[in-house]
C-alpha cells in the first residue's frame, strides 16, 4: 500500500504537476499580455484627448508651444516615437504640428488614406503591424471643432517593451523548466527510495528467518551434543576404557566441548541480533562477583599455569545485570588465560561517584595495535594465534562489547605485543541504584 502511494506520488510530480505549471503560465502570461495591450490603448486614448483639449483650447495659434508639448508627450514615453496634426482643408490635408522634423508645417499627406479610414470623434483607430524588432501601432482620431476637421496621428514602438516581455517570458519557462527538472529529481529520488525500501524489507524478512534458522539449528545441536558430553563422561570414569581408547575418549570428550562452546556463542548472537537480550539490573557486590569468576576460572589457569588474583574494596557495588556482568568478566578472564603461557591474570576495580572501573589485566602474549582495530569484529582472530591449542569461535569478545553496551558500559584496551594487555570496563554510576 504504502509503495503504492510512492507510485502514485511520483506519477503526479512527473506528469500533473508540470501540465498544471505550464497551464497556469500560459494563463498568467495570455492575461498579461490582455491587460498590457489594454493599458496601451487607454494611453492612446489619453494621449489623443489631451491633444483634443490642447487644440480646443486655441494653442492652433501658437504653433511653437504645441511642437514643444508633442515632443515632451514623446520624450516621456518610451513607445511613442512620433506625433503629427493633420487638418484637412478643402480636398487637401496639411500637416500642422509634427515631432518628425521632416515634415515641416503645410506640407501635404495623402488625403485618401486618411479617408479610407473610418474615423471618428469618440474612439482612435489602430493600425497594427509587425516589424523585425516588434509590434509597431499607428493611431489615428478625427477630431472636430468650428467647422474644421483635424486628425491626430500617433506611432508607437513597442520593440523595447516587447523584449522586456520576452525576457519575462524566458525567465518564467526558465523557472518552469528548474522546477520540473527539481522534480523530475524529486520522483527519482522517491523511486529509489521505494525500490531501496523493498530491498530493505525484503532483507529483513531474509535477516529475520535466518536468525530464526540459526537459533533452531543451534538449539537442536545442542540437545544431541549433551548426550554425546555425557556418554563421553560415563566411558571416562569407566574401569572397561583403558590403553588407546582412553585418548580416544579424551578426544571426543574436548571436541564436543568446543562444539558446545560454539553453539552457545551463536545462541548468544541471535539474541543479541534480534535484540530480546533482556537485563535485569541489581545491586551486585563486585568483590563477591570477582570470587564467583576467579573460582569457575581455576581449572583452566592451573592447566595453563597462570596465577589468577584479584583486588577490589569489600563495599564496592554496581547497580547492573549479575549474570551478565559476569558472562563479560568470564569471557575476558578465559581469553587472557589462553593468550598467555604463563604468569598471573588480576582483577581490580575502583571508582567515584561518578564512573566506576574494573580492569582485568595480564602478563600474556599482548595484542599488536593492527590487531585491536579489529578485536572486536565478528569471527576475527588476532595475530598469528590460530593453533589447534587455542580454541574458539572469534566471536568472543564480539559478544562481550555487544553485552558491555546494553548495560550501559564502555570497553577499551591497552596492550603491547609480547608485554601483556589491560582491559578497562567503564560504567556510569547512578545514584538512585
Amino acid at each position: 500500500m504504502r509503495s503504492n502511494t510512492k507510485v502514485l506520488l511520483v506519477g503526479t510530480l512527473v506528469f500533473v504537476f508540470p501540465l498544471v505549471f505550464f497551464y497556469v503560465t500560459q494563463s498568467f502570461l495570455a492575461t498579461a499580455t490582455n491587460n498590457i495591450e489594454t493599458v496601451q490603448k487607454q494611453k492612446v486614448e489619453l494621449i489623443n484627448q489631451s491633444i483634443s483639449t490642447i487644440l480646443e483650447s486655441d494653442s492652433l495659434s501658437n504653433r511653437e508651444t504645441l511642437i514643444s508639448y508633442l515632443k515632451k508627450i514623446v520624450e516621456n514615453s518610451l513607445e511613442v516615437k512620433d506625433i503629427s496634426i493633420v487638418e484637412k482643408t478643402l480636398d487637401q490635408l496639411l500637416v500642422i504640428a509634427s515631432t518628425d522634423d521632416g515634415l515641416v508645417y503645410g506640407s501635404e499627406v495623402d488625403i485618401g488614406f486618411y479617408e479610407s479610414l473610418v474615423a471618428n470623434n469618440d474612439s482612435a483607430i489602430i493600425v497594427k503591424s509587425e516589424t523585425g524588432s516588434g509590434r509597431i501601432w499607428e493611431s489615428y482620431q478625427m477630431l472636430i471643432f468650428d467647422e474644421k476637421t483635424y486628425y491626430i496621428y500617433i506611432q508607437q514602438d513597442f520593440s523595447i517593451l516587447d523584449q522586456v516581455l520576452f525576457s519575462r517570458v524566458q525567465q518564467s519557462y526558465l523557472g518552469l523548466s528548474l522546477i520540473f527538472i527539481f522534480l523530475m529529481g524529486l520522483a527519482y529520488w522517491l523511486n529509489r527510495q521505494t525500490f531501496w525500501q523493498k530491498k530493505y524489507d525484503d532483507m529483513e524478512v531474509k535477516l529475520s528467518e535466518r536468525d530464526r534458522f540459526s537459533h533452531m539449528i543451534a538449539h537442536e545441536f545442542r540437545t544431541p551434543l549433551t548426550a554425546i558430553k555425557g556418554y563421553a563422561s560415563f566411558l571416562k570414569e569407566s574401569e572397561n576404557v583403558t590403553g588407546e581408547d582412553v585418548r580416544f575418549v579424551a578426544n571426543i570428550s574436548q571436541s564436543t566441548e568446543r562444539l558446545i562452546h560454539l553453539v552457545n556463542d551463536f545462541l548468544e548472537v541471535a539474541k543479541l541480533q534480534s535484540g530480546t537480550v533482556t537485563i535485569t539490573k541489581e545491586k551486585v557486590s563486585l568483590a563477591e562477583l570477582f570470587e564467583v569468576v576467579l573460582i569457575d576460572m581455576e581449572p583452566l589457569a592451573l592447566a595453563s599455569n597462570i596465577r589468577l588474583s584479584s583486588d577490589v574494596p569489600p563495599n564496592l557495588f554496581l547497580n547492573t545485570d549479575k549474570s551478565r556482568l559476569q558472562q563479560i568478566l568470564v569471557n575476558l578472564v578465559n581469553n587472557s588465560i589462553k593468550y598467555s603461557n604463563e604468569g598471573t591474570v588480576k582483577l581490580t576495580a575502583g571508582g567515584d561517584n561518578e564512573e566506576l572501573n574494573i580492569w582485568i589485566e595480564d602478563s600474556g602474549l599482548g595484542i599488536s595495535g593492527k590487531d585491536q582495530k579489529k578485536l572486536f569484529k565478528p569471527f576475527s582472530r588476532v595475530g598469528e594465534y590460530t593453533k589447534q591449542e587455542i580454541v574458539g569461535t572469534g566471536l568472543g569478545m564480539w559478544i562481550t562489547n555487544q553485552l558491555v553496551t546494553l548495560l550501559g558500559g564502555e570497553i577499551s584496551l591497552e596492550s603491547i605485543s609480547g608485554i601483556g594487555t589491560k582491559i578497562t570496563l567503564s560504567f556510569e554510576v547512578n545514584d538512585d541504584k
